[in-house]
């Protein structure tokens, strides 16, 4: 009998979480935000800027990005200590297939992994858009709609990009509330609580970690 085969970060993770990402806000607002900048780009400095300097900035911008979120994902297996991270796998919000651990470093390698669409969006930029403004001047959208097309996609992936990031220091922030709150409720390595004024242990319902 075959061993069962493990499914992968995209076909495991990622489409597991297909309903999740979709309805995320973020993916959303930074569709409206990459149409309002394409619109706006004509009159301000940005559509004069050469494409391959656009993507210069967006490379550096993606790199302290990916750091981030590598970094957080480092935290985020050894700062909280074994015994709590063992405790933290077992725990699943309610209706959720992913345990609260697996969802918090699952935020962590979404973000680095659209930080890495961003690198090969701007390699991309460099390779077939360079000696091109953003937004050429006095050129139809009907004459370079394809143009017009990748700089939308451009600027969509940098603005969800940056949302991405906001949610990796939000997580940070998140985590240390979760440690704290438990060291507060004095929980030990059991998964129970224990009233800081001596009361008996009480069952653990839930902890305060990213959810779906």
């Amino acid at each position: 009998m075959g061993k069962k085969r493990t499914q992968g970060f995209w076909s495991g993770e990622v489409w597991g979480r297909r309903k999740q990402l979709l309805k995320d806000p973020a993916l959303w607002v930074s569709l409206v935000l990459a149409c309002v900048t394409g619109l706006i780009a004509p009159f301000i400095p940005l559509g004069a800027l050469y494409v391959q300097d656009l993507a210069n900035y967006a490379l550096l911008y993606a790199a302290l990005s990916f750091g981030a979120a590598i970094a957080g994902a480092g935290i985020a297996l050894g700062v909280p200590g074994d015994k709590r991270v063992r405790r933290w796998s077992n725990l699943k919000p309610q209706g959720s297939r992913y345990s609260s651990f697996q969802n918090l470093l699952f935020t962590f390698a979404w973000s680095a992994m659209i930080q890495i669409g961003l690198v090969l969006v701007s390699f991309l930029a460099i390779a077939f858009g360079t000696g091109f403004t953003v937004i050429p001047l006095g050129v139809a959208f009907s004459d370079a709609w394809f143009h017009y097309f990748a700089v939308y996609l451009a600027f969509w992936l940098w603005w969800y990009a940056l949302f991405e990031l906001s949610a990796v220091v939000r997580i940070f922030m998140q985590v240390a509330g979760a440690i704290v709150k438990e060291n507060v409720l004095n929980v030990d390595e059991g998964g129970k609580e224990e009233s800081a004024t001596g009361g008996g242990p009480e069952a653990k319902k839930s902890l305060i970690l990213p959810h779906d």
